[in-house]
């Protein structure tokens, strides 16, 4: 951003630019008019340096060019600087825009492994199933002293186990109670919950094989390159509480992180003028929160054009309440300073109800929200639609950007 703040003043004042080329969700659109003034001014000196030998301006006429020669070299330096913000690489060298079969094959395995490694990096579980409940009722029983039968009422239904005043089971009824002992031995086991559902998955990566398509490699990709970028937000957002719970002498576990839950990254098609999309996702309830994939439902309005194409992606989870504004600034941040060319589009949350019987999912004591985030997400076309399979291209009506000559 230093960098850009430099250049600004020279590429306004140099070139009569109209206001900004700050990139992201206010200025995307200004970089075409940029390197259109350039032309311009490039155009006019060298009208103006064939009547140089002509004319007592000859000095005035050589400053400009070499003020518009540096304001080109500026320009150039933003724009290779915006490219290493916005560049990802394919997950397999070599893939796009058309793969053999025996890259489509690397590219599969490569894809699953990563999916995993994903889940794995967040170090996500899921509350007890029935079975790990029954084996937590066995071991229970064959403890020493035998607990004793649970007490039953006039009706002979179960009496609820014993609990504080302000209703939570104590601790000693949820170690006698399966459902609340099972839950709290797989909670302080994990950092966050997550199921198979919480990623975006292409589900014929895990069928398909040779006959995969060069269209469903690049959903597989564009996605994972998305969920890549929030999973390692998530993750740092955790591992810096980890940190300071292990240096107070603390346990770190999902009832004591910021990240409690995550139940679904999904990214959108393209956007383009005439997508449709959804109505904004609801914070209510476990299930996924689609994006809206569409510039209706933006309050920047914009969709894919020349210069650039756009995603929408939506975020849902179970965190800290103190944590959203952190989390809304971490996603899409490269670990430090710099961050990717994503724009929060809509926050909404909805408290959590405090889990007294401390069964299933367990949040810990402090305040719980879900949150869903809906994000717009750029991409430079001179970078990634070189890589386009034909098709993606064909359905956008877009063009591949021609191969850069080599410079003598």
């Amino acid at each position: 951003m230093d960098l850009l703040k430099r250049n600004l003043f020279f590429i306004i004042c140099g070139l009569g630019a109209t206001a900004g080329i700050a990139l992201g969700a206010l200025g995307l659109k200004s970089m075409g008019q940029v390197r259109t003034r350039i032309r311009e001014a490039q155009t006019l000196l060298q009208q103006l340096g064939s009547a140089a030998n002509d004319t007592v301006n000859f000095d005035a006429i050589t400053a400009e060019q070499r003020r518009v020669s540096a304001v080109q070299g500026h320009y150039l330096e933003t724009v290779e600087w915006s490219h290493a913000l916005n560049r990802q690489e394919p997950l397999v060298p070599g893939v796009f825009p058309e793969p053999g079969g025996d890259k489509k094959l690397e590219f599969k395995d490569a894809y699953l492994a990563r999916i995993k490694d994903l889940r794995n990096s967040l170090k996500a579980g899921q509350p007890p199933d029935d079975r790990e409940v029954y084996e937590t009722r066995i071991t229970i029983e064959n403890e020493k002293p035998r607990a004793a039968e649970p007490p039953t009422g006039e009706t002979g239904a179960p009496v609820a186990p014993p609990s504080n005043r302000s209703g939570l089971i104590t601790d000693d009824a949820s170690r006698k109670s399966a459902p609340a002992r099972a839950a709290l031995v797989k909670a302080r086991g994990m950092y966050c919950y997550a199921d198979s559902s919480a990623l975006h998955v292409i589900d014929e990566m895990y069928s398909g094989g040779l006959q995969l398509s060069p269209e469903v490699l690049w959903d597989a990709q564009r996605t994972l390159w998305v969920q890549s970028d929030v999973v390692a937000a998530l993750r740092r957002i955790n591992e810096r509480a980890v940190r300071r719970l292990q240096e107070a002498g603390v346990t770190p576990w999902v009832g004591v992180l910021p990240i409690k839950d995550l139940f679904s990254i999904r990214v959108s098609d393209y956007v383009m003028e005439d997508s449709d999309g959804a109505a904004p996702a609801r914070a209510s309830g476990d299930g996924p929160a689609q994006p809206p994939g569409t510039p209706a439902e933006s309050f920047t309005g914009y969709f894919g054009n020349d210069l650039y194409d756009v995603l929408h992606f939506t975020v849902k989870l179970a965190v800290d309440q103190r944590y959203v504004p952190a989390i809304v600034d971490e996603i899409g941040k490269l670990g430090d300073d710099r961050y990717r060319f994503y724009t929060p589009l809509r926050v909404a949350y909805q408290a959590v109800p405090a889990n007294l019987d401390m069964t299933d999912k367990i949040y810990g004591e402090d305040p719980v929200v879900r949150v869903v985030i809906d994000y717009e997400a750029y991409y430079f076309g001179d970078i990634y639609r070189r890589l386009m399979p034909d098709a993606i291209l064909d359905e956008l009506g877009l063009e591949r950007p021609e191969e850069d000559e080599p410079s003598e």
